[in-house]
């Protein structure tokens, strides 16, 4: 949904989320889908969030309710890339951001570890 991401802020956000073994990949949201993570990067233009370990991706602000108010919630330092989780769904063509509160952000932690720990341990 909405315009892609400038290529050089495509670039920052793929070598955020890469790792030494694998390549990170950002890519646009879909309509009739929903998304969780953690604010990488704000630009201009999208909201960048880390949904996986090497996945993100790119929200364009005009196509979401709220994303002025998300762009002055950042620049007033109200949400902080690498700190603040939030929650994007979309319908067919526009979508709503929702911060997560502090024991939804721990709860997902806890789940993001948790993975870790089982790709690392199980087999």
């Amino acid at each position: 949904i909405g315009e892609r991401l400038a290529k050089a802020d495509w670039e920052a956000a793929r070598d955020m989320i890469s790792s030494q073994d694998r390549k990170g990949f950002v890519y646009l949201a879909k309509p009739h889908s929903q998304y969780a993570g953690k604010i990488l990067m704000m630009s201009d233009t999208h909201l960048v969030q880390q949904v996986g370990k090497n996945a993100a991706i790119a929200h364009d602000l005009s196509k979401l309710e709220n994303g002025t108010e998300l762009e002055k919630q950042f620049d007033e330092g109200l949400i902080k890339a690498g700190h603040t989780s939030i929650k994007v769904q979309y319908g067919p063509d526009q979508g709503k951001a929702d911060v997560l509160s502090y024991n939804q952000q721990k709860a997902e932690s806890v789940r993001m570890q948790a993975e870790k720990w089982a790709e690392q341990h199980i087999t």
